[in-house]
């Protein structure tokens, strides 16, 4: 209806993200965020397994390409908190849904080297797009 004020609770949800160069300098680090951050450590935990199965040239090749397509996506999802993140629910939302995605990617990172590691690629496109 016009004239009528947004909720707190609408404006907390839907804000949007801090602009480029808005830097605060008193920033914290959230335990959302701590705890991201071991949602990538168990995805790289299921890496190293193929490695540690197959301690081979080959086997570590194949775990330097996982761990870089794994350190690449957790590079680009910090930077966007840490350049545009916000103490707000748009941010923790989008936090939140990354890591339901690295869940599902955890589950199909053991064999992503194997045969045929297309879950494993679907599943990484779509944390692209979180």
């Amino acid at each position: 209806m016009p004239g009528e004020r947004n909720s707190p609770f609408k404006q907390w949800l839907s804000r949007p993200p801090r602009p480029h160069g808005a830097i605060r300098f008193d920033r914290r680090v959230s335990f959302l965020e701590l705890f991201y951050d071991l949602v990538y450590v168990a995805v790289i935990g299921q890496a190293s397994h193929q490695l540690a199965e197959h301690i081979t040239v080959r086997g570590a090749v194949e775990f330097a390409i996982i761990f870089g397509l794994i350190w690449f996506a957790w590079i680009n999802g910090s930077l966007y908190v840490e350049l545009h993140g916000d103490e707000d629910g748009r941010t923790r939302n989008i936090v939140f849904g990354q890591m339901c995605i690295l869940a599902l990617l955890a589950v199909f990172t053991a064999d992503a080297a194997d045969r045929d590691g297309t879950a494993f690629g679907v599943v990484y496109s779509d944390s692209s797009f979180s």
